[in-house]
């Protein structure tokens, strides 16, 4: 092989050296967004999270398989106690009167509803055994308990209140008012707190995969302030951990196994003993004159539901499975609290959340979001919030439909929204700093987003979007993103910091009066159909190709009065001497470089070319089946030829062995 067919192969070598070590450093820098080639550097669109892996289910821990079960036992051990309630399974129980469901391995205490409000005192009478004062002010309940419609559980005390809750590996305790009431109320100074104890490790249970003690107000209403709650819940939103939700249940999971009903065991609640059904009258404990005082059920209850309305103001919530989970509720207001290290989100709104507030509230370093506000929730308020080092977004709003069409259960295909985010500050959150998905009428103003990777996101068809008077600073790739059908105004905010201040793609945007500064690709870009799109009355500074961004766009206009005094202007040398010098690039072409050293060796040049490595490495017998001539052997020094004018003078050549020579008749002479 000549000169040039060596240097045309190692050229080739290098080109595949090179793009190969690009394509990995991109992908390694990005770290799985998907990217779209900029002008005329790359610009990161929004990241894609991989349906593989959870983030959320990696920091949370526990045992999947087994939690999904124990959530599906507590709504079978529910139905259990409905069914008794409402005479199903025995009818000849008097239900106006406390009554057991035994269960294993925890028994169900069920208070009805009558007019005087369960105390603590109750509970101690009805629960001897089960609700025990280990020290004053101090309790320790070891068997759920259940508040059926009518009925109120009312615990407050002077001088504060703490509910050990037991929650070990052979069963835990929860409290469900389930149609009923339930009112905790402290002082700012002392609270009421609950937490899931592990009664024979004396300390508070941080594992969740044998489940942990839960609260869930299931219908009624829920009147909560200056209370605690800590390491309570698992696995799913109803168990986890403090929960308001509507009363369905799914009737299947009312039976076992084998698809037959498990009929269970019913006793009277006794002061001292557990009487069953047949046994006669049990002790009945009337309201103490505490319960009597009346509770106030209207604060925050501007509009009852099917489902569940609350009131709650002064919480501290923390490590938690989910800090507060809401669905199928009505005019819920939550304010001035805290929820913090919950292992999945912060605050959740998760179904038919209608008419609630949500004001002076923190949620920080939780798994997930800080808030969320899920499909089929409508005219949620955040006003005043705050959320700090969530592992997720600092809330997400998601408005899409509940189906895209026809659907087993006939959900509804109409978008929701008519929320708003207001007066808000979200900081170093791991995505987002504020996520819009689908939905129409939503407004998001006057707040503060500092760090993560984005700052704020509208997405997914989300219609009539109001982005006004924010600040976002710092967002590492994108300040304000309007992306795939988003129709809307990004008007007034201003934007310090990133890639690229505002990105619009395949959305309909009217960007206007916005001051966007230091950041290091382009001011305002549109990507894609953009039609009606509007970029006008902006001020843009940085450094980059160009302070605004419309060369793949269509369908934009560009008004004339966009200023950009304090733009720098870089060169493509200026860009690519910038790029490569950032560490990943170095990283992956230090590894190009040592790819092409590697080619280049082995292609150094052997002899008259490319060949076979080991051709004079080649066996004789490859060469010859029998005797060969030295001399054609390659590399064998050819003897001095010797003129013999006699055989006889064969004999006085001397031999390697130094004995007399023979003459064979291979060595006659020539005459």
């Amino acid at each position: 092989m000549n000169t040039s067919s060596i240097v045309r192969r190692s050229l080739t070598v290098a080109v595949a050296a090179v793009v190969a070590a690009t394509s990995l450093g991109a992908s390694a820098a990005s770290a799985g967004p998907v990217t779209e080639v900029g002008s005329p550097i790359e610009e990161s669109a929004a990241p894609t999270q991989s349906a593989a892996v959870n983030p959320v289910l990696e920091s949370y821990g526990g045992d999947p398989a087994r939690e999904a079960e124990l959530v599906a036992a507590e709504d079978r051990r529910l139905i259990d106690v409905d069914l008794v309630a409402n005479g199903t399974l025995f009818p000849q129980l008097n239900t106006a009167l406390p009554f057991r469901v035994a269960g294993k391995p925890v028994t169900t205490l069920v208070l009805p509803g009558r007019d005087a409000a369960y105390t603590e005192r109750d509970l101690e009478v009805l629960a001897p055994l089960s609700f025990v004062e280990t020290s004053p002010g101090v309790y320790e309940l070891s068997e759920h308990i259940v508040i059926l419609d009518g009925a109120t559980l009312d615990l407050r005390r002077p001088g504060g209140l703490l509910i050990n809750m037991t929650s070990q590996e052979n069963g835990f305790a929860s409290i469900v008012v389930a149609g009923g009431n339930l009112v905790i109320e402290g002082t700012p100074t002392e609270h009421v707190e609950f937490q899931a104890w592990d009664s024979t490790r004396r300390q508070p249970d941080t594992e969740t995969a044998d489940g942990r003690a839960y609260i869930r107000v299931m219908g009624g209403y829920a009147s909560i302030t200056n209370a605690s709650f800590s390491d309570m819940g698992f696995w799913s939103g109803v168990t986890g951990g403090l929960a308001l939700t509507g009363t369905q249940l799914a009737s299947t999971l009312g039976l076992d196994s084998d698809g037959q009903r498990e009929i269970p065991e019913v006793h009277l609640a006794a002061p001292d003993t557990a009487e069953t059904v047949e046994e006669g009258d049990p002790l009945i404990v009337d309201g103490t004159s505490e319960g009597e005082t009346g509770v106030d059920l209207s604060r925050g209850a501007g509009l009852y539901s099917q489902g569940v309305t609350a009131w709650m103001s002064g919480l501290t919530v923390n490590g938690n499975a989910f800090g507060l989970f809401v669905s199928d509720a009505t005019s819920v207001e939550l304010q001035n609290s805290d929820f913090m290290n919950n292992l999945v989100d912060g605050v959740v709104f998760h179904r038919e959340v209608i008419n609630s507030r949500v004001t002076g509230v923190e949620s920080s370093g939780n798994g997930g979001d800080g808030f969320r506000v899920t499909r089929g929730s409508q005219g949620v308020l955040l006003d005043t919030v705050e959320a700090v080092n969530n592992g997720g977004n600092g809330i997400t709003i998601d408005a899409t439909p509940l189906a895209g069409g026809p659907s087993a259960t006939g959900l509804p295909v109409n978008s929701y929204g008519g929320h708003s985010i207001l007066n808000s500050r979200f900081t170093n959150n791991g995505k987002y700093g504020i996520a819009v998905i689908g939905g129409a009428d939503i407004a998001v103003r006057r707040n503060t987003v500092e760090g993560g990777e984005f700052g704020i996101m509208a997405t997914d068809v989300a219609t009539n979007i109001a982005i006004e008077e924010n600040r976002v600073e710092s967002a590492l790739k994108q300040g304000i993103v309007f992306r795939d059908g988003v129709n809307g105004q990004i008007w007034g905010n201003i934007v310090n910091g990133g890639e690229i201040g505002i990105y619009v793609r395949d959305s309909t945007a009217a960007v206007a009066r916005n001051t966007i500064d230091e950041v290091t690709s382009h001011g305002v870009t549109m990507v894609g159909a953009v039609n009606g799109s509007l970029i006008g009355q902006n001020e843009v500074g940085g450094q980059g190709n160009s302070p605004i961004d419309t060369v793949r766009a269509s369908g934009v206009s560009v008004l004339d009065n966009n200023e950009s005094p304090t733009w720098i202007y870089q060169n493509i040398t200026e860009r690519v001497i910038r790029m490569v010098t950032k560490p990943m690039t170095l990283l992956w072409t230090i590894l190009a470089m040592l790819l092409l050293l590697t080619a280049f060796r082995g292609f150094r040049y052997r002899g008259s070319g490319f060949g076979n490595p080991y051709r004079d490495r080649t066996p004789l017998h490859d060469l010859s089946q029998g005797l060969v001539d030295p001399a054609t052997v390659p590399g064998v020094v050819r003897p001095l030829e010797v003129e013999l004018q006699d055989a006889r003078d064969l004999a006085h050549l001397p031999s390697p062995s130094g004995l007399p020579r023979r003459i064979t008749d291979r060595e006659q002479v020539r005459t």
